[in-house]
């Protein structure tokens, strides 16, 4: 193990050494079950399943999040900072939130401020649980859903869903 610290390098012997320039590296967190969505923008995830949340520029947009977390074993968070996220890409019929609806395939919480928004803006619905997986849904508000059959808002189909302090309105 290594520790990184400004202006030094130490190992778990407390080894130390000069900072010096090692090159660019990427570090990868095993089990990574929690992320920080920091753009507002409807954007899909690079690599779904690589443990890396990332779109296109390099941000992390609740669907590429989703789209990651949905390939992670076990319960996954997401953190969503407030504002309104636009669901803007259109719907295909796949399960993998490619566009459309967000899809959940596997145990998530999605942690709101209360003045965190998502807007399905009449594309599709808002969320779709799928079987055997289970969603939190904490401190949130959900508009916009549309669709001919049940669940505008959220579809449960053979999951779960938690709702905490959730907001449902046109």
């Amino acid at each position: 193990n290594v520790s990184l610290v400004p202006d030094e390098i130490t190992d778990t012997s407390d080894h130390k050494m000069p900072a010096t320039t090692l090159g660019e590296f990427t570090v990868r967190l095993s089990g990574a079950s929690e992320f920080t969505v920091n753009t507002f923008n409807d954007t899909s995830d690079t690599n779904p399943g690589d443990g890396f949340v990332s779109d296109s520029s390099n941000n992390i947009s609740l669907r590429a999040a989703i789209q990651e977390t949905n390939s992670l074993a076990g319960s996954n968070t997401i953190n969503l900072p407030a504002g309104t996220y636009s669901l803007t890409l259109s719907d295909d019929t796949s399960n993998d939130s490619a566009g459309g609806d967000l899809d959940i395939l596997d145990d998530l919480t999605i942690l709101g401020t209360g003045n965190t928004v998502i807007d399905a803006r009449q594309l599709d619905r808002v969320f779709h649980v799928h079987e055997d997986a289970t969603l939190n849904l904490i401190g949130l508000q959900l508009t916009g859903g549309q669709t001919d059959a049940n669940g505008g808002g959220i579809l449960v189909d053979g999951g779960s869903a938690n709702l905490q302090r959730l907001t449902l309105w046109e």
